[in-house]
């Protein structure tokens, strides 16, 4: 066979395996063994395994997915992701059922019910009529470990700009389990 024959079914058979987020290190990504290191293919970082509760190496190495419950009888919900991006931590939330206009976003210290000082500003999520949904994706300057740590939430507002008014969202950013 011709090499480009070669490549092309190179690339078929990468794009039916359907990639992984972590490259082999000899052992499964997600079997959370102590000391092992996931290595994330689009940066070739490595990166200490943290066991998720799901034993998922992979998934507590790259971030978490969490769901934004309703807040202050708003009737808003809503699902935040997030993902590792080069030391610092991507943000992209999807509010469902928010009144329209722009929502401000923060990562807040504290808990949804005691939410603390906000520690990092998101992207305004701009609902544009009723029944619609918004997403806003931020990048934040703190690492993924750093948001990940138990101590963390994330809330959208009533509103943006100065008076952002009271949580319509919120949601605790779960811990990584350090390794044992």
């Amino acid at each position: 066979m011709h090499t480009r024959h070669l490549f092309a079914l190179a690339l078929l058979a990468l794009a039916a395996c359907g990639g992984d987020a972590a490259e082999d290190t000899g052992k499964n990504a997600g079997d959370g063994a102590a000391g092992e290191e996931a290595v994330l293919a689009d940066t070739g970082a490595k990166v200490p395994a943290a066991a998720s509760p799901g034993g998922d190496t992979a998934q507590a190495a790259l971030g978490s997915a969490v769901t934004l419950n309703t807040a202050n009888n708003s009737g808003a919900t809503g699902i935040a992701q997030l993902m590792d991006h080069a030391g610092q931590t991507m943000v992209t939330v999807t509010l469902n059922g928010a009144s329209p206009g722009a929502h401000a976003g923060h990562v807040h210290e504290g808990t949804c019910d005691a939410p603390g000082r906000p520690v990092a500003p998101l992207q305004d999520a701009t609902v544009p009529s009723a029944n619609a949904s918004a997403t806003a994706v931020s990048t934040i300057a703190l690492p993924l470990a750093t948001v990940m740590n138990g101590r963390h939430i994330i809330a959208y507002h009533q509103g943006s700009g100065a008076n952002t008014g009271a949580p319509i969202v919120c949601a605790p950013v779960p811990g990584q389990v350090p390794p044992a």
